[in-house]
């Protein structure tokens, strides 16, 4: 069993950093881009809020939350600092208490950036209606902005409301022809239509446009694998892995891919790294399983 297209539902929601970069810079170029949005912050409390943004930008997502619940308590009426201390907690999967964060983001500044936030941390706990309802509002407010109607095609697709994340995703193009992830939600709605040619266009579309979008090659990856293209397949994980050694779809799907080519000992290392990496993932142990069985171990499998 190959787990295809699972990534959505374990709550690995697409999320657009927006003012911070998914990479890690130079601490001199975090400070800069920290002081940047602090200069759009008047009385904030400067040290702290630049700390948060550093311990960000590094990745250190539990310690900026601390930095930021510093901020707030002097000052719990700053929505710029609510809102990144639910970018914070998501982050770190904490969904419901990044909803509770982003939730009191919008009530203090109801801006499209932050409805878009709330929507993430929505639909990372399940609750797809108000996530749509959420990006609407977004839509409604800055109806020229690409990724809000991207954001909302995904969650469309999830809902399997196929031609309204088509359209959404056409008007994302339209308004931005270099919006990378409109493809790889139409990859995604071609996927689950077993549409495997057309999902693997336009995910290399994708990566084309954007050649370190992790979940653009663990799709292609996926798409190569229903149709049987086991090398290619190989490839896209790898590559994904070198983005993201952690990523537990990655590793799961690789290892479904080498069962399938006989391979089951490393087969069964695959997927034993992604439950270590995400221990709630149950295609990683279904994946694991079958090899192990493909070995005679069928009480371990069990």
């Amino acid at each position: 069993q190959i787990a295809v297209f699972n990534f959505v539902s374990r709550g690995e929601w697409y999320v657009h950093i927006g003012d911070l970069s998914p990479e890690k810079p130079e601490e001199p170029k975090l400070r800069e881009r920290a002081q940047s949005l602090l200069d759009r912050m008047p009385g904030a409390d400067q040290e702290s809020l630049a700390q948060a943004l550093i311990a960000m930008g590094g990745g250190q997502y539990g310690n900026a939350a601390d930095l930021l619940r510093r901020h707030l308590k002097l000052d719990g009426l700053d929505a710029e600092a609510m809102k990144l201390l639910g970018k914070c907690l998501f982050l770190e999967r904490r969904f419901s208490e990044a909803f509770e964060a982003l939730d009191r983001a919008v009530r203090l500044a109801p801006r499209a950036d932050n409805l878009d936030w709330r929507a993430q941390a929505r639909g990372a706990t399940g609750d797809i209606d108000g996530a749509i309802e959420d990006l609407s509002k977004a839509i409604g407010l800055e109806p020229r902005t690409a990724k809000f109607h991207v954001n909302r095609a995904s969650i469309l697709a999830i809902q399997r409301r196929f031609e309204e994340a088509v359209r959404d995703c056409a008007r994302a193009i339209e308004l931005d022809p270099t919006n990378s992830r409109a493809y790889v939600n139409l990859g995604y709605i071609h996927g689950v239509r077993g549409q495997f040619d057309e999902a693997i266009r336009d995910y290399t579309t994708a990566i084309r446009m954007n050649p370190n979008d992790g979940i653009a090659y663990v799709n292609r990856g996926a798409a190569n694998s229903q149709k049987g293209l086991y090398e290619d397949a190989l490839k896209d994980y790898s590559r994904a892995l070198e983005l993201n050694p952690r990523d537990a779809l990655a590793l799961s799907n690789q290892g479904a891919v080498k069962g399938r080519l006989g391979r089951t000992e490393e087969a069964i290392e695959d997927c034993s790294r992604a439950i270590k990496a995400d221990p709630l993932y149950s295609g990683a142990y279904a994946n694991r399983g079958t090899a192990l069985a493909a070995q005679g171990r069928r009480e371990e499998a069990m």
